[in-house]
């Protein structure tokens, strides 16, 4: 199956046009983590996953906005994205900005001590 393909069958879930999924909320990607390098710890990155793979395959709009924190010292962010419909980019924009002025979730970066160093 297509991204497109997927992604429309996805957003039409419902019985009837009026049931629809106006879009699709996920993790933007893999929670936040600490860099490792196999060559120096033996351990790679613990990078998973990513969804925004099949709206840009599709063409589709996708945005994604800060959702909150986890890790050490619930340093490291995390985001969601909202992938919608083809030539829906400003209802997906005003998804998101909803999203993010109802959750709050961004603060400026700031910088921490290196961690394991």
């Amino acid at each position: 199956m297509s991204p497109r393909a997927s992604i429309e069958e996805t957003l039409a879930r419902g019985p009837g046009t009026e049931d629809d999924l106006d879009a699709v909320m996920a993790l933007t990607n893999t929670p936040g983590w600490v860099t490792r390098y196999v060559n120096l710890d033996g351990v790679a990155d613990a990078y998973v996953y990513a969804s925004s793979t099949p709206a840009a395959v599709a063409g589709y709009p996708n945005v994604t906005v800060p959702a909150g924190f986890a890790g050490p010292q619930e340093a490291l962010p995390i985001g969601v994205s909202f992938i919608g419909p083809r030539w829906a980019d400003a209802d997906v924009l005003d998804l998101a900005a909803d999203f993010e002025a109802e959750v709050g979730a961004r603060r400026a970066p700031g910088h921490l001590p290196t961690v394991g160093g």
